[in-house]
Order: structure tokens, then C-alpha cells, then sequence
């Protein structure tokens, strides 16, 4: 057997295996945020009243930290966060777009939600926001089946009709 014949694979396979080197990127653990529910404000300073309820049917949200936009997520969700220390998180509510389940979009009669938790790499803050109308919001009508009369008027002309009733209602006393 030649010597000669076997010293340049030899050669060849080594120095490929001694030019390669394993990539070792230090990767840092996210800090992480959990919204897990959400709450909406209600207060006698709405122009007309106000929405009438705090019930919301919000989805998804659109989050931001430090004025990065982290995307859309669905509630109940967890969110990497890349850093840790004081963060600037801004939450905003999510609806459908012309109610297609595909399709979202901020809801743009509510403010942001904010808050600046201190976060930790690999450890989870759990929020909870509170989201709030534009003061600014005018809302035109309000209907919530309360009061001594209903602003619905029937037209004689047509087979429909009101009735108030007090089972089957979604919140308060009283549903149509």
C-alpha cells in the first residue's frame, strides 16, 4: 500500500475538520408578559353617557415595548419580550375587521394601554389592562332597556314588536 496514496485524503479530511468550528451564539433568554383577561373602564365623563357597558368581546391585541411593535396575539397569550430592566409596554385592543375572523385591526376608539414593568430575562409579568374610550368619543346612542322607556320606536306599519323581558339578558335587568 502506498503511503503516499493515503496522506492527501488524510491530509484533505483533517484540515476540514480542523478549519470547522461549532457556531456557539450566546443566545439571551426572553423576559416574557402574560395577558391572560382585560378590563374595560367605565366613567361619567364620556360625552352622552357612554358605551352603555363594560362587556367587550376584544380578541386579540396589539402590543409594543419600548415603541417596537411585538404584533398581534391572541388573549390568553405569553409574549417574548427581548430585554429586561424598565420597559415602556403599550397595549391596545384588537377587533376584526368588518367582523372577518382573518382580518384585525386596532380598535381606534381606545387608548393605549401602558405600563413600565421592571422585566427580567426568563422570568414572566403578568398584566392585566384596562382599557379606556378617547375622551373625545361621542357616543350617539345608547341603548340599554333600563330606564321607563325604550328610545326604540315600533312602526305600526310592520309585524315586529318590542318586548322587554327579564330572562334571557346578557347583563342588567332587563333584554329585548
Amino acid at each position: 500500500m502506498d503511503v503516499k496514496k493515503l496522506f492527501l485524503p488524510f491530509l484533505v479530511v483533517t484540515i476540514v475538520f480542523l478549519g470547522c468550528t461549532k457556531l456557539d451564539p450566546k443566545i439571551d433568554a426572553p423576559s416574557y408578559i402574560e395577558i391572560n383577561d382585560y378590563n374595560v373602564a367605565y366613567t361619567s365623563t364620556y360625552n352622552n353617557g357612554g358605551p352603555g357597558t363594560t362587556h367587550q368581546k376584544f380578541t386579540d391585541v396589539l402590543v409594543f415595548a419600548n415603541n417596537q411593535t411585538l404584533g398581534f396575539y391572541p388573549i390568553p397569550c405569553k409574549i417574548p419580550v427581548l430585554g429586561e430592566g424598565p420597559t415602556n409596554i403599550m397595549i391596545k385592543p384588537v377587533i376584526k375587521t368588518n367582523g372577518v375572523s382573518s382580518v384585525r385591526g386596532d380598535y381606534p376608539f381606545m387608548r393605549f394601554y401602558t405600563a413600565n414593568p421592571d422585566l427580567q430575562r426568563g422570568q414572566t409579568t403578568k398584566l392585566t389592562p384596562v382599557f379606556d374610550y378617547y375622551s373625545s368619543i361621542v357616543f350617539r346612542w345608547t341603548e340599554d332597556f333600563e330606564g321607563n322607556g325604550i328610545s326604540i320606536i315600533g312602526n305600526s306599519a310592520y309585524d315586529t314588536s318590542f318586548k322587554r323581558v327579564s330572562y334571557e339578558k346578557y347583563e342588567g335587568n332587563y333584554a329585548l
